[in-house]
């Protein structure tokens, strides 16, 4: 299954006082100084299952948009170009066997299992749109009686 999200627009009709501009379109940009609007975002995920055994991968996919600051030459000379926060690609997958009917079942996994780091955004551990924990992996055994 597939699923992407384009936003196009994203405009403020009227600003709050200390909020961002009205009128302006914020996709693919940093909005009010608080979060980035990527224009596009995906998952893609698959999933198999024969008898007892079931598989499950999923590919995460985040867009890249401008951040908060522009880029600067040496450090020092603002070049009036904005900073691009970069794109993500994620990779998880799951393994699941079920031993019996009444549902006692293992499942061991990964999460973003090629530990990609996610880009730099300079605020609050990218404002939600990242997990900054790495390569996780996990067990389970569930029973049910």
């Amino acid at each position: 299954m597939l699923m992407y999200t384009h936003v196009s627009e994203y405009k403020l009709a009227e600003a709050l006082v200390g909020s961002a501009e009205s009128g302006v379109n914020f996709a693919g940009k940093y909005f009010n100084q608080q979060f980035g609007i990527p224009k596009n975002r995906a998952n893609l995920n698959a999933n198999w299952q024969k008898g007892k055994h079931s598989l499950a991968a999923n590919f995460n996919y985040t867009g890249d948009y401008e951040g908060p600051f522009n880029e600067f030459q040496d450090g020092f000379f603002d070049t009036g170009t904005p900073w691009i926060v970069d794109d993500l690609l994620t990779f998880d997958l799951q393994y699941s066997y079920r031993f019996n009917e009444k549902g006692t079942e293992l499942r061991i996994g990964c999460r973003n299992c090629t530990d990609e780091p996610p880009p730099v955004t300079f605020n609050y551990l990218g404002e939600g749109l990242y997990d900054y924990r790495g390569a996780i992996v996990y067990a389970r055994l569930q029973y049910q009686f």
